[in-house]
């Protein structure tokens, strides 16, 4: 079948947290252990399949922990795993919400952390890393969802309670654009991040995300939209300039520019007549 993905996936993690080490700092040697409840929290309206037909990705919480070993003051290693989380899929339309069914998923992530107070009762923190996303369980049998590789950003705090123990609050970003790009390469099928309420044009930049991958998508023989016109025929107004973007089987990408007219057309066609 012809595979729909979307980049962004949000986590947002709320936990009580415990210390393996002498005191309740981030220094060399200190190993952090975090547990409790995580949050994932997809993109709301994942996909515009048609037009006023969207896919909904519901949200789900579930046991989670994470060890971060702190390898120089301030700096530390950070594993993130979990239960397995279920996310219900369903298809929303002007005249109501079809359930279409559900996957599940284990999402672990490493990350390079840097922790700006370690001595002290207030320790915020950023991270980066990577994510390999283990998708299975796929409901209904016909539904395939494929494994997702993409990079990863945290923010967290920690506050420290005593000399064990502290609270920790992190949240953190996972994408998969490239990732996405490159299996779209290698097995065909269509990438798809339209424009939204909010983002009328689009959220990818023009310059560096997606005029590239629509150079080298139609290298390989397929096509990049912004939903109206190639990508590559786009004369860029400012650096940071925002578009919409569907790329990879050209055909398919035909086609959604054809629901995006008829999309277009359809208010006009409804319009009162002047005079």
């Amino acid at each position: 079948m012809s595979r729909f993905t979307r980049p962004t996936v949000t986590a947002a993690l709320l936990a009580v947290t415990t210390l393996a080490g002498a005191t309740a700092s981030a220094k060399q040697g200190d190993w952090l252990v975090r547990f409790g409840a995580s949050v994932v929290d997809p993109k709301s309206d994942n996909l515009t399949l048609a037009p006023g037909t969207t896919l909904q990705i519901g949200d789900d919480t579930r046991p989670s922990f994470d060890v971060t070993y702190m390898f120089r003051d301030k700096w530390g290693v950070e594993l993130l795993a979990s239960t397995v989380w279920k996310h219900e899929l369903n298809v929303r339309t002007a005249t109501g919400t079809t359930r279409l069914g559900e996957v599940s998923h284990l999402p672990p992530t490493i990350s390079l952390q840097y922790h700006f107070n370690p001595d002290g009762r207030v320790r915020p923190y950023v991270g980066l890393g990577v994510n390999y996303t283990l998708l299975f369980d796929e409901e209904p049998d016909a539904l395939s969802v494929d494994n997702s590789f993409g990079p990863a950003a945290q923010l967290g705090l920690d506050y420290s309670l005593n000399d064990k123990w502290f609270v920790n609050v992190s949240a953190r970003y996972i994408g998969s654009l490239v990732a996405d790009f490159h299996r779209n390469l290698l097995r065909g099928g269509i990438f798809c991040y339209p424009a939204e309420s909010g983002r009328k044009d689009g959220k990818l930049r023009l310059l560096y995300e997606a005029g590239p991958l629509a150079f080298l998508i139609e290298q390989a023989g397929g096509y990049a939209s912004d939903g109206r016109r190639s990508i590559l025929d786009i004369v860029p107004t400012h650096p940071h300039q925002r578009v919409a973007l569907f790329l990879g089987n050209r055909a398919l990408v035909e086609r959604v520019e054809a629901f995006v007219r008829l999309e277009e057309a359809t208010p006009a066609m409804g319009a009162p007549a002047a005079g």
